[in-house]
């Protein structure tokens, strides 16, 4: 299972698992598509091996959809994926955690 979802009134979990890249596009797009922008978004990404720029560019939809008013929380990212999200300036996009 390369993505789970969890929704409540108003917060969604997306947990990628696995390698977080193209493959999960339409998974993780369909996760918010068809919500409100002003819910709560967590990415929970304990079980993400490899994230690739496709990956980094869902994110950047995700936070399109919200308009930009809403607080994205990515929590429990590995060392590694936490130095890409410093790389490229993610830190000021997303509350990362």
């Amino acid at each position: 299972m390369p993505l789970e979802v969890e929704k409540t009134d108003d917060e969604i979990i997306i947990k990628p698992i696995g390698d977080f890249d193209y493959s999960l596009s339409g998974d993780f797009r369909a996760a918010y598509e068809n919500e409100k922008p002003d819910m709560r978004y967590t990415v929970d990404m304990s079980r993400v091996s490899l994230i690739d720029s496709t990956a980094l560019g869902m994110l950047i939809k995700l936070r399109e959809h919200t308009g930009g008013r809403v607080d994205i929380q990515i929590v429990r990212s590995s060392k590694v994926v936490r130095e890409i999200f410093d790389v490229v300036h993610f830190t000021s996009m997303f509350q990362i955690e």
